[in-house]
This record gives C-alpha cells, structure tokens and sequence, in this order.
C-alpha cells in the first residue's frame, strides 16, 4: 500500500482550500538546484493537485450551508491581499463563511445582540482567539459583561455546530480512495 497523501482530514482540507490554479510543476533541472536531486513531498502540482484539491472541496461542498462555513472558516486562508491597496484584508472566504455564522446565531441563539458587528466578532474570535470581543464592545459602547455573556452563548452553540460538520468532512473525506489519515 502506498503512504497517503495526508496526514490528517485537516491537511487535506487546507491542502485544497489554499490550492493555487497558478502552481505549476517544476523542471527537473530546477528541482535538482533547488534540492541537490532528493525528492520531497507528494507530487501535487499540476493537474494531479488540481485534481485532488477538486475532490476534497467537492466533499465540503457537500456539506450543509452551516457545516460549510464552518470548515472555510476553521481552515481557509484568513487574510488576503486587498487588490486596490494591496492592503492585508479578511479573504473574502473567510469574511463570508463568518456572516454566515453570525446570521445564524441571531436567529438560533437565545438572547443574543443583533449588533452585527458584535456577532461578527464574536464567531470570528470563536475560530482566531484573537480576543476580539473585549475590543469590539468597546467600540460600539457595549458592556463588556454583556458581551461577553453573548459570547458564551454563541460560543456554546457554534462548538457544537463546528463538532458536527468536523465530523461530517472527516466521514466524507475518508471514502475519496486517495485519502487516507495516518493516526
């Protein structure tokens, strides 16, 4: 049996989310300078990689609206390039699948703000522990004990929701006959 392509569902997964269409396969001539001739990594470039990151987002795609958010939002590339500026900026990705995590808890959660940017932070701390939410209360002129209180609420639900499409990608990924997790 030959050794799988990755370690874990999570590698697959930022693999093929952070797949670039513009990765091109080496010369042999380049990939002798660059490593003194000793072969390294799995050979995904080209269309083989384009292949198999085309598989694995299939398989998130799968998922529920919910289930999918939560993986982009787990595993995607946070910051991109502004294109105008060329500032650092949320991806776009990652913007979306958090909206869409907020949107929820306002309308699964009970008793929490419909200040958005409030929830926007909230999910957003849930993925990066940046400690946004302290901040953010500030901003807007929140209490920090309600914010905190709506924090916990949020967080209580999106732990289960991220348990549950965690589980559904890994139960789906296992069947692609090229995937397979070393424990």
């Amino acid at each position: 049996m030959s050794d799988p392509l990755f370690n874990s569902a999570a590698s697959a997964i930022m693999f093929a989310l952070r797949y670039s269409s513009q990765q091109y396969a080496e010369t042999p001539m380049s990939k002798l300078m660059k490593r003194g001739g000793r072969a390294s990594g799995k050979g995904l470039v080209g269309l083989d990689g384009a292949g198999q990151a085309g598989m694995i987002l299939k398989k998130i795609d799968n998922l529920g609206r919910l289930e999918r958010a939560c993986i982009i939002a787990r595993y995607t590339d946070r910051m991109a390039e502004c294109p105008c500026c060329k500032a650092a900026t949320a991806s776009d990705d990652y913007r979306d699948a958090i909206n869409v995590l907020a949107d929820w808890a306002l309308r699964n959660v009970e008793n929490v703000t419909d200040v958005a940017r409030m929830r926007f932070a909230i999910v957003a701390d849930f993925y990066e522990r940046r400690r946004l939410v302290g901040k953010t209360a500030e901003a807007i002129g929140m209490a920090r004990a309600t914010a905190y209180d709506n924090r916990a609420r949020i967080w209580a639900a999106l732990t289960e929701l991220d348990k549950r499409a965690l589980g559904r990608i890994e139960e789906s990924l296992v069947s692609l006959t090229e995937f397979a997790i070393t424990a």
